[in-house]
């Protein structure tokens, strides 16, 4: 089995060690302007590493375009119209990270600030807040940097 994703950093070692855990053969896009270190940070567990000029954006279509040609599984955190199943589980994995925070907090946090990205953890932290606390829950303020969605 090969698996694949396009990220510019954390998605792609998760994808990658998942892989591992499971024996598939994994492959990451990565746009143009992702740094040598989380390229790095992401080599290290081995997947075939496949860059593509442009930003996050082009390197998700040259991703499914080629997987699309050789039958790769797609492991994305975003999705389109058709291609809602996977990244709802990754969004529903990333409750887990609230749900040992929480465990460690003396009592429920009254504002979040979250990471704007492609936009699941953001929607995943919101959304699991929202069942959990209903009007209860904190505010939210989604960010990301000034430079985020350009390539470099």
């Amino acid at each position: 089995m090969m698996v694949f994703c396009a990220t510019d950093g954390n998605h792609g070692r998760s994808v990658t060690q998942g892989a591992q855990l499971v024996g598939a053969e994994c492959a990451i896009f990565v746009r143009s302007g992702v740094t040598d270190e989380r390229i790095a940070a992401i080599a290290r567990f081995g997947p075939k590493m496949i860059r593509v000029n442009g930003n996050y954006d082009d390197s998700l279509a040259e991703a499914s375009r080629i997987a699309g040609e050789k039958g790769w599984m797609t492991v994305s955190d975003t999705s389109w119209p058709g291609y809602e199943r996977i990244p709802g589980f990754v969004m529903q994995g990333y409750t887990a990270l609230l749900s040992e925070a929480l465990r460690q907090l003396p009592e429920f946090p009254t504002h979040v600030f979250v990471h704007a990205g492609v936009g699941g953890v953001a929607a995943a932290v919101a959304g699991h807040f929202s069942v959990l606390l209903g009007d209860n829950r904190p505010f939210f303020a989604v960010v990301d940097p000034s430079r985020a969605s350009m390539p470099l």
